[in-house]
């Protein structure tokens, strides 16, 4: 969704004669409507030196990154599966609220990278990912937001297994360069799934 949010949303209209026009409506964004699979393509992926990370592509979407291929994702048919084996519509567990649910992917993603990898090695969990890829965070008062793994700081809670709370520990988590392809899933609703990666499972 593409959202324009502005304290005074008349500044957006230029000429006078539009301020009759006005709305109350603040926003102006844009849903998704239907998933259409194409196929696997060569593509490439960039990093940005930015905040948040994110960047535009065609048509205006807002994107991110991925996790590397020796990562394993649980799914409801076939136990473990590497993450760049995993089958558009296979359902694999996803977490909501300390609940694991089987979910649909809607999308599988395959791309290039050449950067630093944010490598994470602790006792309960590890993974390998691009700077950008989201991880939900679990706060003390029962609410779960997203950080790219680029910004994950002291007092962060992960989530390990298949819901334990597990502090992040800064200690744990270092740069390797990387170059090579890249992966993610799109899974509807919890946007959550349960991967293994060194034998130590958590939720991203």
């Amino acid at each position: 969704v593409i959202t324009i949010e502005s304290e005074n949303i008349y500044s957006f209209l230029h000429m006078h004669k539009n301020h009759d026009k006005k709305t109350t409506n603040k926003f102006v964004g844009r849903k998704v409507v239907s998933v259409e699979y194409i196929g696997k393509r060569e593509v490439r992926c960039i990093t940005l030196d930015s905040k948040d990370g994110l960047f535009l592509t065609n048509d205006f979407i807002v994107t991110h990154n991925c996790l590397t291929s020796d990562h394993q994702v649980m799914t409801e048919m076939r136990g473990w599966q590497p993450i760049n084996e995993i089958q558009l519509g296979e359902q694999v567990a996803s977490w909501n609220n300390g609940q694991i649910l089987w979910n649909q992917v809607s999308d599988t993603i395959e791309q290039d990278f050449k950067g630093d990898l944010v490598y994470y090695d602790s006792p309960e969990i590890s993974f390998a990912a691009t700077p950008n890829h989201k991880i939900p965070i679990y706060s003390l008062d029962g609410t779960v937001k997203f950080k790219f793994v680029k910004d994950l700081r002291y007092k962060d809670n992960l989530i390990s297994n298949f819901g334990d709370i597990t502090p992040f520990d800064p200690k744990s988590i270092h740069l390797v360069p990387y170059s090579g392809k890249v992966y993610c899933l799109t899974v509807p609703n919890y946007h959550t799934f349960v991967v293994k990666h060194n034998g130590r499972i958590h939720v991203t």
